[in-house]
């Protein structure tokens, strides 16, 4: 028979100093836990933008398998005229998934009988799907990536009058432009000065196709892609507010190209004649005199980059100076080691 005093005997409970010495237990061990949460997170997203590059690197070898050239950087040059200013990223759409967005582009562009806006026939950053989301373009670290809307002109608006808030979709990836600013002067890739970057010594030029036979340098010593960070444009109806850097479908400025001039991730700033200025992560100084770009990225210690001859990695931002400057020319004959 049980004893009814023993049954009786309150249960023993933790008391509020053990309660709270379990809670700062738990609390130390989150503490611990989450940053290395966090660095797996990134860790999945810095192989994932990776692989971005390299399917970038694969449609690239596919359009010129099929054409025998690589797509020109920029179809004219960094900032004069005419409406159809394609890069190389309209070029490969096709050889990425994205054939309708490509033949409807291509459509806009070559029709006469396009009335919307009366008057302005086929100006690329109009183009009908511009504000499409393409992921395989797209960094998921930036927190900016997808960007479609910009800081628009009222006089040039399809909506009549209205500022345009989107010229189109901005991605996270970049093609190598070269050793030196995107328009330099007299004497540094060419006696003559090549405001449009017509002459750089990269894979991506304007108004020109590289083949692939071109890339003396060899393919696996050459860089073809890398990225950068997005900017949020200050919505208007003026160009002040806008940074065209990673702007797809009105290219101006070289915002679609990266240069190795200086190393990845560097705090010497980019120089546009339409970027924000004040912006750590992004850097850039706001002018159009030796206007360049160069890889960024959220990742820590580095930049993705992919090769010409479609291999991608991770590139410290400790790499040697001048062998970085020396993956970025296609023609020069350097030595590299790492």
């Amino acid at each position: 028979m049980s004893n009814p005093r023993r049954a009786s005997l309150p249960r023993p409970a933790f008391t509020l100093v053990e309660l709270l010495v379990v809670i700062a237990i738990i609390g130390v061990l989150v503490a611990l836990l989450l940053p290395a949460v966090q660095a797996a997170r990134e860790a999945s997203r810095r192989i994932k933008c990776q692989n971005h590059l390299r399917q970038l690197g694969l449609a690239m070898h596919n359009h010129h398998d099929s054409l025998g050239a690589l797509p020109p950087g920029v179809l004219v040059g960094l900032s004069n005229g005419g409406n159809d200013r394609r890069c190389w990223f309209q070029f490969i759409l096709s050889y990425t998934e994205q054939s309708a967005l490509q033949q409807k582009i291509e459509a806009f562009l070559i029709s006469t009988a396009a009335t919307n806006p009366p008057g302005n026939t086929g100006k690329l950053w109009w183009a009908p799907g511009r504000e499409s989301k393409l992921p395989t373009f797209m960094c998921p670290s930036d927190p900016v990536a997808g960007k479609v809307i910009s800081s628009g002109i009222a006089a040039e608006s399809p909506s009549g009058g209205t500022a345009d808030l989107s010229q189109g979709f901005h991605g996270n990836y970049v093609v190598n432009s070269g050793d030196t600013v995107f328009n330099p002067a007299a004497g540094v890739v060419d006696p003559a000065a090549d405001p449009n970057a017509l002459k750089l010594r990269g894979v991506f030029l304007a108004a020109t196709r590289i083949r692939f036979a071109d890339i003396t340098d060899g393919t696996s010593n050459t860089l073809m892609a890398s990225e950068l960070n997005l900017v949020v444009d200050t919505a208007g109806s003026t160009t002040a507010g806008a940074d065209v850097r990673g702007r797809y479908y009105n290219p101006i400025d070289g915002g679609i190209l990266f240069s190795t001039l200086q190393p990845p991730n560097t705090p010497v700033k980019d120089v546009s004649a339409h970027c924000k200025e004040v912006l750590p992560w992004a850097p850039c100084l706001k002018s159009s005199t030796n206007m360049v770009g160069f890889a960024r990225s959220y990742h820590p210690g580095g930049v993705n980059v992919a090769f010409s001859d479609g291999s991608a990695r991770f590139l410290m931002n400790s790499v040697r100076p001048d062998v970085y400057k020396a993956m970025g020319t296609r023609g020069m004959g350097e030595a590299l080691s790492e």
